[in-house]
């Protein structure tokens, strides 16, 4: 394998001018390299120039955030970008994204490296696969700059929805509830309600930051930069046949021709470069199956990266905050608004397409799984109703009156026939140090 110390060098010039005919000093070339990234290719390869391109691309931004955050040349600090190859990229806009669920909740053991988290990024336009290995020292620092900064918190502005204020809790009527419940439903019953007018773009300041996935709609997200969006996963990554799934993001939308901005799929990369993010471990347990693996549900989680489409900069952005102690994270009033898939087995009753749903109530968390390198457990079941298509969409929490944030991402339908008192029948992703992590290096290395 080639393996390269790629680093952004400091030049220091004696004054902004040459002092009458003196020329001015040629750069030291031999200067200490501080911003060191590795490029692993493989031996006989010769990079064409797309590759030479998104390895720069790569380079530059996460180097010169670490330079920032204070990482000098060693190992310990050092992200290792190693090519994969090209991969496929397919359309996702023309139908729903489809994923079916393993029958069976048996989870596999999989210890994290407790230096390192293993990400995979590829840019969407040219197919190039990456693997990125961030050190957690890394991850960590960008996540609590970001949190100094403010970054981490999201455009600002004061609360409007009416609907987000929990009604009266639900009564169960334990006559009335059948044995067993639809998959997705929480007790037997659907509480969801349509957000919105069907055909009136979304105005709140919350519901406008969601993300529909597709132009026929599949998959749901949220925006948490001005190009920076959170879903699932397998909204990204077929895992079936290993291929991406090229996708327009719609935010604020409510209906087929309806929504705030967007930003449009295009192979061209000229006209529109993007960047897909996910963890290694979920390639490493889904890839090459037939059904999505309980197993791995903890690392269901994806960042996609628009360079060419700041949908943000129309409708703002949510931001993100995790809790280390389970108590803490569970003792939060949150929310769940997706786009559900019409026609699916358990779709809202008289389901609009494309329109937003979400729960009447706020979602009960409990049943974390899943333990981390930082001690996080990653995995938790809740109690918000949904069906397929709220894949990737948020568990959101005000953390005060004009800050709105993401603590978690739909993964799983965990049920297929819970038992009608089950309160919780689906599976989410927690926001970690680590994923936070990610989110806020990405936030700084590719604003």
């Amino acid at each position: 394998m080639k393996r390269y110390v790629l680093s952004m060098l400091i030049v220091t010039l004696a004054g902004c001018a040459a002092r009458g005919n003196d020329a001015a000093p040629e750069p030291e070339l031999d200067a200490p390299a501080v911003t060191p990234v590795e490029v692993v290719l493989p031996e006989d390869l010769e990079p064409d120039e797309a590759l030479t391109a998104d390895i720069a691309s790569l380079r530059d931004s996460l180097g010169e955030m670490t330079t920032e955050l204070g990482f000098g040349d060693d190992a310990d600090s050092r992200i290792v970008v190693r090519y994969r190859g090209r991969g496929e990229v397919v359309s996702g806009d023309d139908a729903p994204f489809e994923v079916e669920y393993g029958d069976s909740d048996d989870d596999a053991t999989v210890a994290d490296d407790p230096d390192f988290a293993t990400w995979v990024a590829v840019h969407l336009q040219t197919g190039n696969e990456f693997e990125v290995r961030f050190p957690r020292d890394v991850l960590h620092a960008a996540d609590d700059r970001a949190h100094e900064r403010g970054i981490d918190r999201g455009t600002r502005e004061p609360v409007s929805e009416a609907s987000e204020r929990p009604t009266v809790p639900f009564v169960e009527d334990d006559a009335a509830l059948d044995p067993t419940t639809r998959k997705g439903w929480s007790n037997a019953q659907d509480t969801r309600t349509l957000r919105g007018t069907i055909g009136v773009a979304h105005t709140d300041s919350a519901h406008r930051r969601l993300v529909s996935l597709g132009t026929n709609g599949g998959c749901s997200g949220t925006l948490v930069g001005p190009k920076h969006i959170v879903t699932a996963a397998h909204c990204i990554r077929n895992f079936t046949n290993g291929t991406w799934r090229g996708t327009t993001a719609y935010a604020g939308r409510s209906g087929p021709s309806a929504w705030r901005s967007s930003a449009p799929y295009n192979p061209n990369p000229d006209v529109a470069a993007t960047w897909y993010w996910v963890p290694g471990n979920f390639m490493a347990l889904s890839d090459g199956l037939a059904d999505m693996p309980y197993s791995a549900t903890p690392w269901d989680i994806g960042v996609i990266v628009t360079h060419a489409s700041r949908l943000g900069e129309t409708v703002g952005w949510m931001g993100w905050y995790w809790w280390g102690d389970n108590g803490e994270f569970a003792n939060r009033t949150r929310f769940n608004r997706g786009y559900p898939v019409c026609g699916a087995v358990n779709a809202p009753a008289s389901c609009q397409r494309l329109g937003l749903y979400g729960d009447t109530q706020a979602c009960n968390v409990g049943e974390h799984s899943s333990t981390d390198a930082d001690g996080i457990e990653r995995r938790f079941r809740f109690s918000c109703d949904m069906s397929g298509g709220h894949s990737g969409s948020s568990l959101y929490s005000y953390l005060d009156s004009d800050t709105v944030a993401v603590t978690g991402v739909v993964s799983w339908e965990h049920c297929f026939t819970c038992g009608g008192d089950d309160d919780r029948p689906n599976t989410g992703v927690r926001i970690t140090r680590e994923y936070s992590g990610i989110i806020a290096s990405l936030r700084q290395s590719m604003p």
